[in-house]
């Protein structure tokens, strides 16, 4: 627990160093949010960052919570057009349908006799 926290300690601190860097205002309970939505997964945390980064340059130097719920939405309204697509790609290919399927079903002896 008390690396954990360390660390999200660390990466508040460090999100907001690079905020303000770029002339944008964050306060800490707003990046206590923006890593709870993460999961301080460093993935959708830069990804909800650039988001939010973008969304504060259209509306101006302060980041609030209804800055990351709008950043939230949008994230994953891209991650959903990405994983669309995969799938789209995935989907021509009925052997990686059916591993898919079985990794979401969590059938791994399926997987392991292919």
């Amino acid at each position: 627990m008390g690396s954990n926290l360390n660390r999200l300690l660390f990466d508040e601190l460090f999100l907001k160093r690079r905020f303000n860097k770029a002339g944008l205002i964050i306060e800490e309970p707003v990046l206590h949010d923006l890593l709870e939505i993460t999961g301080g997964h460093p993935y959708y945390t830069q990804l909800l960052c650039r988001e939010l980064y973008f969304y504060a340059l259209s509306q101006g130097e302060s980041i609030d919570k209804r800055a990351v719920q709008y950043a939230s939405e949008e994230a994953i309204r891209l991650e959903d057009l990405y994983f669309s697509k995969l799938w789209d790609e995935v989907s021509k290919n009925s052997a990686q349908v059916s591993i898919l399927q079985a990794l979401v079903n969590n059938k791994s002896s399926y997987i392991t006799r292919i």
